[in-house]
């Protein structure tokens, strides 16, 4: 063993001694849970161990009710949380937190250890199997039949297809969620077509059905490639099949292309910053690196502002940029969608009454190069973010909804920046 592995199996050891210490006091006027990433080989403060903790953190706190405090250390061991429950509250504690790590696809990554009494942790009835073959894990860890890289890469393949799973279960509900909200400014809804006489629920829920595959794709490749630039040129790509495939499921309408592009850019940052996030569970630090890395990933956007692009690419966006200075798309993925970050941070439960609010503060802060384009002048367009704005009622809100419908005007730009911060605020719940 050389000097550097020794030093840190040294530390390692005087580490496990201090949790040990820590969880002796604790125990004499606690129950404790202490969570703990099932992790192989010297260095235990890789990314696996921080999602983990993230995602288990969240299941035992709505599954298992009453603690009183949680803890999170850091340690050469790797990181661990420490849950503290008062005595004799939960008398069930470890078949719940068995039934935890049987029950969800990644329970065999993680460690729930009980502590009732200074007798050290409560031990499982069954063993665990190993990840790659019939054999007992520990038998297996303790002969190093697997080496450390299969395991990881086990271990990763198992994360990304859960996280693929909750991914498309998120998108498809946030699309949903705003499809079923009735009042949206000439946006289709599940009620009525609103000012769009080409599209309804049902092509809506096709081109969704679409789109999704190809934003998980954009995922898996944040996921997996290290480069946010190449991650950007690649999804651009993607971006581009996803709106071929959305045109020939809904006969060349176009439901949701700007979506495609918001949210393409923020679930490819999610990946990237899952995978290379291995030193923290804080929730703020998360949101505000997956933030970050939009905007590094979109800085090649900038290229496309300049009066030699316009002017050989002159889409809507582009001319109402040039026209009148109205920021669309690119600026806000330029901007690293701050509008996402400050909505899924003001959003708080997500019912009709606060996505209202969110539609509107949204409308108000953006520039909408669709419904820009609807109103058909810059007068009329900034007079109907003026009514919007000013919206201090339910009888309002219909009132200038239905003036939209009338009006063939529609803020889809709006709506998918909606849907984009309905989608963030559950998936971190899981991350």
């Amino acid at each position: 063993m050389g000097k550097i592995m020794e030093k840190q199996v040294l530390d390692i050891l005087k580490d496990r001694e201090e949790k040990r210490i820590k969880i002796d006091q604790l125990i004499k006027y606690y129950d404790l849970v202490v969570v703990k990433a099932n992790i192989v080989g010297i260095d235990k403060n890789v990314f696996e161990s921080y999602f983990l903790l993230n995602y288990f953190k969240k299941i035992i706190e709505d599954r298992i009710k009453g603690h009183i405090n949680s803890t999170t250390y850091t340690s050469n061991d790797g990181p661990y949380i420490i849950f503290s429950y008062p005595k004799g509250l939960i008398r069930n504690l470890k078949e719940l937190t068995i039934a935890i790590e049987e029950e969800d696809p990644l329970g065999r990554l993680i460690d729930l250890d009980v502590h009732l009494d200074n007798h050290g942790s409560i031990k499982r009835q069954k063993l665990r199997k190993c990840l790659l073959c019939d054999d007992d894990a520990f038998v297996c860890n303790r002969k190093k039949i697997h080496t450390d890289k299969e395991i990881f890469k086990k271990m990763d393949e198992m994360i990304l297809f859960r996280l693929d799973d909750l991914l498309k279960k998120t998108i498809d509900e946030a699309m949903e969620i705003e499809l079923n909200l009735p009042y949206k400014f000439g946006c289709v809804c599940i009620n009525d077509n609103g000012s769009h006489h080409d599209m309804n629920a049902l092509i809506m829920r096709n081109a969704k059905k679409a789109i999704i595959p190809y934003l998980v794709k954009m995922f898996n490749i944040g996921f997996t490639d290290s480069s946010l630039n190449e991650i950007f040129k690649k999804i651009r790509l993607l971006g581009i099949e996803a709106e071929q495939a959305m045109y020939q499921e809904t006969k060349g309408v176009n439901c949701y292309k700007g979506l495609i592009f918001i949210l393409g850019l923020l679930v490819a940052s999610i990946g990237f910053t899952i995978k290379n996030n291995n030193h923290t569970i804080d929730k703020e630090y998360y949101i505000e690196e997956i933030f970050k890395n939009v905007k590094e990933m979109a800085k090649p956007l900038r290229d496309e502002l300049n009066d030699d692009y316009i002017s050989h690419n002159l889409t809507h966006g582009l001319k109402a940029f040039k026209s009148y200075n109205l920021k669309g798309a690119r600026h806000q993925a330029i901007d690293g969608l701050t509008i996402v970050k400050n909505w899924t941070k003001e959003l708080n439960e997500i019912n009709e009454e606060n996505l209202e609010r969110c539609l509107i503060g949204i409308i108000d802060v953006i520039d909408d190069t669709v419904m820009f384009k609807r109103c058909g002048s810059i007068e009329k367009y900034q007079n109907v973010k003026e009514m919007i704005k000013n919206i201090d009622s339910k009888e309002k809100l219909i009132n200038v909804n239905n003036y939209c419908i009338k009006e063939n005007i529609s803020v889809g730009g709006a709506c998918d920046i909606l849907i984009t911060v309905i989608f963030l605020k559950k998936y971190l719940n899981y991350i």
